[in-house]
Formats: structure tokens, sequence, C-alpha cells
């Protein structure tokens, strides 16, 4: 049966526990979820503007019946590692006989497991350029069809997102994308599978366009530029920057910026330049071995030019907070490689890392590989960042290559070590521009530096208090707190705000490490399961 109008409920799948959720960050910070479901927003934006749309964000709050009753088309976006809730929320749907539809990252690589769980309609790609199609098919009442396109969208044609459906005090960041595609063709990544290795950008009118809309519904706050890789074509890098900064020397710099990176740009000092002048605070990067047989075997070539602790100090010394990845557990990677990390890292004093167990991302050219080398365990699902297997046989014995894993965590974020290292790390940072120029509020993130208001200010006073309660009083570090909380006071006050925001992740990363070593055990003699 045909119908013009829908009435859409947008779902964005529960995270389980990994190390982007941050529960307790979010506490301390009295945030529901890290990051806004961008890619809902913009689908929301693409959908005929007579359809009413709702969303929901279950990392914030359950979906009520009464937004079940209202809604007679269900759509839902999930990555792979919110697989479980994405199925659960299909079968849900389909239960109460609601028109489904199934799309992002995790649809994309496994369509057939979300029709077989009861979505009528899964949507492979980008959604610019499948919206055509999906209205077309919801129209004429298509069912069970996978619809995508043949081509990669021009990013010109993508609207402003949907940023009024969102409530922002739920979120620590909002975000944007200015591009999508990366050069590289890292071998574990599943970025150049979905998006290509020819990046395409947005405009830099419409990334101030995208930003003037968030300061119309957020007013100020800190801002994720979700691209895959934001330095992946310079000049488009260095336009967007240069627009960025100049809209917010205009408002007054109402937000602050975070982005992701290569490692490479620890050898541009003009590039880290430009992002601390458009008020960027954290690059995340991709170290992610310190082998490098491991590196060339998985085709991160790129991070064999440059010494990487050389990289991580220039991007600290030049005023940005990096946030390095590693991965345990590559093929060609050698027994000791909890050691090495711990080295580089102390080394750099870099105060959060994001250790990772190598997994198989559907897709990807490694998920190929192991499929053709019988290594692949395709009905093995960890969720999460802290899993108790692989879904693959690695080189090494899994036993080691876990206990590895676990061990760096427990190397990393034993207390008295992160508190030394956070504290070397800000103390070294060059002092802010506003402590060499003018004075301006910042607010507790660090970032954004425009005046908050008094309920934002009564947030950070609880925020500094809880803060004080948990490490200055309570911790067995306490003496190291307040030493190092007046030594930052005293050498390099501008830095005081994110050397504490980066004290707060801690008590993550100890929750972390805690359960790391309760949990992390190898699956006993798993056979894979061959294609």
């Amino acid at each position: 049966m045909s119908r013009e109008r829908f009435q859409v409920l947008l779902l964005y799948p529960p995270f389980p526990d990994a190390f982007w959720s941050l529960p307790e960050c979010r506490k301390i910070l009295r945030r529901k979820a890290l990051d806004a479901p961008l890619g809902l927003l913009t689908v929301a934006a693409l959908l005929p503007n007579d359809w009413p749309v709702r969303l929901v964000d279950l990392n914030v709050r359950p979906v009520t019946e009464e937004a079940w009753d209202w809604a007679d088309l269900v759509m839902i976006s999930g990555m792979y590692p919110q697989r479980s809730g994405t199925l659960a929320l299909v079968r849900e749907a389909s239960r109460r006989g609601k028109t489904t539809v199934v799309g992002g990252p995790y649809p994309t690589a496994i369509p057939q497991e979300l029709l077989e769980a009861g979505s009528g309609i899964v949507v492979r790609g980008e959604a610019e350029s499948t919206i055509d199609q999906l209205v077309e098919a919801l129209r004429i009442g298509a069912k069970g069809v996978v619809i995508e396109s043949p081509t990669w969208p021009d990013l010109t044609r993508s609207p402003i997102p949907r940023f009024d459906l969102m409530r922002p005090g739920d979120y620590r960041n909002l975000a944007i994308q200015t591009s999508r595609g990366c050069p590289h063709s890292c071998e574990f990544c599943d970025i150049t599978k979905m998006f290509g290795r020819v990046p395409r950008h947005k405009t830099p009118e419409q990334v101030v366009a995208e930003l003037s809309a968030l300061y119309r519904v957020i007013g100020h706050g800190t801002v994720f530029l979700c691209d895959d890789n934001f330095i992946g074509v310079r000049n488009r890098a260095v336009a967007i920057l240069q627009a960025i900064t100049e809209w917010n020397r205009v408002h007054q710099e109402p937000f602050g910026f975070l982005t992701q990176t290569t490692v490479d740009l620890g050898q541009d000092l003009e590039m880290i330049d430009l992002l601390t002048a458009a008020n960027f605070g954290q690059v995340f990067v991709g170290v992610e071995s310190s082998d490098a047989e491991a590196l060339l075997i998985a085709k991160k070539n790129q991070n064999l030019r440059h010494p990487v602790v050389e990289s991580l100090k220039n991007i600290c010394r030049n005023g940005l907070t990096v946030i390095p990845s590693f991965i345990v557990g590559l093929d060609g990677e050698k027994t000791g490689v909890d050691q090495r990390i711990a080295a580089i890292v102390e080394e750099a004093a870099v105060p959060v890392s994001m250790i990772n167990l190598l997994m198989a991302p559907p897709g990807t050219q490694l998920w190929q590989r192991l499929e053709r080398e019988g290594r692949l365990r395709k009905d093995c699902h960890p969720d999460g960042d802290f899993p108790r297997t692989m879904n693959l046989v690695p080189t090494r014995p899994e036993a080691e290559v876990v206990a590895e894993f676990t061990s760096t965590w427990d190397l990393l974020y034993e207390p008295s070590r992160f508190f030394d290292r956070t504290y070397r790390y800000f103390r070294a940072m060059r002092p802010t521009r506003a402590a060499t120029a003018r004075s301006r509020c910042e607010r507790y993130d660090g970032t954004a530096t425009t005046t908050p208001p008094w309920s934002d200010r009564l947030d950070d006073l609880w925020t500094f208090c809880l803060l004080v309660y948990r490490q200055g009083i309570l911790s067995p570090c306490r003496i190291r707190f307040w030493t190092h909380l007046f030594g930052m006071i005293r050498h390099n006050p501008s830095r005081l705000v994110p050397y504490l925001s980066y004290c707060v992740l801690g008590e993550d990363m100890f929750r972390i490490r805690s359960l790391m070593q309760s949990e992390a055990r190898p699956l006993s003699d798993k056979s894979p399961t061959k294609s």
C-alpha cells in the first residue's frame, strides 16, 4: 500500500561499555552521553519537509510507549559496536508492526543480518546518495530490500543537520563533519571501504553555516569535527581552519574544537598553529603499533616516516592535547608490546591513550585477508573495547596477546603513573594564546571560551568539588593531586582547565584498568569458523 507521508521515529542504539563511553566522566560533568548522533541528525534534514520527525538517543533516555505509538516509520542507525542494541531495536520495531529502515556503518557491512532480524529496508552507504531511492521505496511500500548507490555523494549537497532535534545539555560534545574518506588504506580500518580513498569535502561556507546553526540552538560548547582524517587534504584543511577562526572571532569564540588526524600532524607545526588559532584543543591520532613490521603488514606505512615520540611531543609543545590510539595483536607484532607501548607513552608523557585489542571489522581488507587464510571467527561478535576474546586467530598465542593487552592498561593507568604523566604533559605545554594576548573565561573542558551562563558555572563548580573529593580526599594519590594542582597554578595556569579535565578522564581510565584486570580472558581453544 502506497503512502505519501510518515511520522518518523529516529532511534540511536546504546553503546556497550567502551573507551568512549566514559561513564565516570559523564557523571562528574553531569552529561548523559559523549557525542550527539550526527548521522541521524543529517538523515532528518534529508527527509521530506512535511514528515514529522522525533529523535530518541538510547544512550540518553529510553524509548517511551508514547513514542512507539506515535511513529509509523522507525529509522535506526548504528555502528558495529552497537550491533546488539541495533538488532534488539529492529526486532522490537518489527514486533510492533512498524515500517523499519536501518542504516549506518554496521548495516552497510552486514545488510543480510538486519533483514533477517526484521528490517523492511536496509540502506548501505551515505544518505545523501540514497535518500531519493529510500523515499520512493517507502512510498510504494517496498519490503525486504537493500538500497545502495554505486557512487559517492557530493558533500556540497549535504544539508545542515537538524540540530534542533537534540537536547544539547545531554551531550559533552556536539558534532559536525567537514569531509569523508581518507587517502590512506590501513588494513584494519573500515573508512575507505565505506567512504573511499579520495576525500570529499564540504565548502568553508557550509561549515560556518553549520556552526551558525549550532550557535543558534546551543550557544556555546565543544564541537567534535568527526572527519576521518581532518588533515588528509592539507589545503582544504587550511581553508576550513581559516574560516572557523574568522567565524569564531566574530562570535567571540563560543566553540572549542577537537578532531581526528594522522600522527603526521606532529611534523607540521604550521598546521598545529592553525588548529590552535581556530580554538582546537585536542586531536586523536592513530599510532597503532611500536613495531615496524606490524605497521608494514597493516599498511600503516605513513607512521614509519617520522619518530612517533617526536611527533607526539611536538603536538603537545605547540598547544594541542593528543590522544594516541594503539592496537595490540597485529600480525607481525613481537612479544613485549605492552612494555613498548608504555615506554612510548611515558616518554611522550601523553596522559590518555586508547588501547585496543585487534578486531577485524566486517568488510575491511583485514576481514577479507583473514577469511582467505581461514583465521576469521565469524560467529564471534565482541561488544565494546574490553572483550575477552578476538574475532580472529592471531599470529601469536591468543592468551599472550590478551595478557599483554590487559598489562598495557595496567601499566598506563596505575594512578600514580597517570597523575605524574598528566602533570608533566600539561606543565610542558606552551601557555594558551589567551594567556599572552587577552583575558578570556574558559569552560571546564578547556576549549570553548565565551563566558558561560550561571547554570554552567554552577556545573563547573560541582565538577571541581567532586573532583577534589574523589582525587584530593579519597584517593591514595591525594598528596600528588594537591602537589600537581598547585604546581599547575604556579607554573602554567593557562593550562589548568584542560589539566583538570584530564584528571576527570583519569576516573574512567582507573575504572577500565580494574575492569580489564578482572574480566579480560582469552577464548579457550576456539577454532575459527571458515567461510
